[in-house]
Formats: C-alpha cells, structure tokens, sequence
C-alpha cells in the first residue's frame, strides 16, 4: 500500500520563496523541514490506502479547480502553543473541493484545514513569532494531482 494524498502543486518559484521564509523555522523548532520538491497543498490525505490509483485519478480529473490561491501566514496543527505540524496557510479554504473528493471516493472525513506543511516538530526551542511569515504568494490553481 502506498501513502496518498490528493493536492494542489505550486509553482516553482512560489515553492522557492516559500522554502527561504521556511528556512527560519530551524531557529524556534528543531524538526523534520518539508523539502521543496515535496511541497503542495493537501486537499485530502488518503493515508495507506486500498483505493486504486487508477480510480482516484480517474475521479479528479472530473473534478474542475480554477482558483486563485493565496498562500500566506503560518499556523500549526494542532495549535503554534503545541505544534507537530507547522503549515502555510491558505485562502480561499478549498473546503467545497475537499468535500466533493471525500464524496467521489466514497470517505468520511470531517475537520479539514487546506494547508501547505512546511515541517514537522520535534521539540520546540523558543515560542515562534508568527510576524516573520508575513509575505504573501499567489497563483492560478487548475488542477489536481494525486
């Protein structure tokens, strides 16, 4: 079994931009960083699944994406007081995608925040401040990727 996710990819130089502002983290958080190659926007998490790869591509191509994306800020699941996973976030919520991939394939899941993780906490070194993740990127979403 492989672990899937469903996503937004992110343009080159937006994951770039993005992978310098992340570069600060390592002074409040030792942890695992996102590598910018890996960097997306998760629309669902599939986990290890028994879903065939075939189905669920076939399903998201049915599904039409065109929005304008803004990646800004920074917050963390499940909160920056107690961080694990520290993340990008994202406007418009994408919950109406979300919600429809949950019904093509069939899933119950409920809670979703889109976000774009920048990294995985280990051990909190000093409280973060959030005003250093003030830049703001854009892009043009069209499709999604499994």
């Amino acid at each position: 079994m492989k672990r899937l996710f469903i996503a937004l990819e992110i343009p080159e130089n937006i994951k770039e931009a993005i992978a310098k502002e992340q570069e600060q983290l390592n002074n409040y958080f030792y942890s695992n960083l996102v590598d910018k190659e890996k960097m997306h926007i998760t629309l669902l998490f599939l986990g290890d699944t028994k879903l065939e790869e075939n189905k669920i591509i076939d399903k998201i191509k049915e599904i039409k994406v065109n929005r304008e994306i803004t990646i800004y800020g920074i917050d963390a699941f499940p909160s920056l007081e107690s961080p694990r996973i520290v993340f990008k976030k994202i406007e418009p919520d994408l919950k109406d995608i979300h919600e429809q991939l949950c019904k093509e394939l069939g899933i119950n899941e409920t809670g979703f925040t889109a976000h774009l993780t920048l990294c995985r906490v280990k051990k909190v070194l000093k409280k973060i401040d959030t005003n250093i993740f003030s830049n703001k990127f854009y892009f043009k979403a069209d499709k999604l990727s499994l």
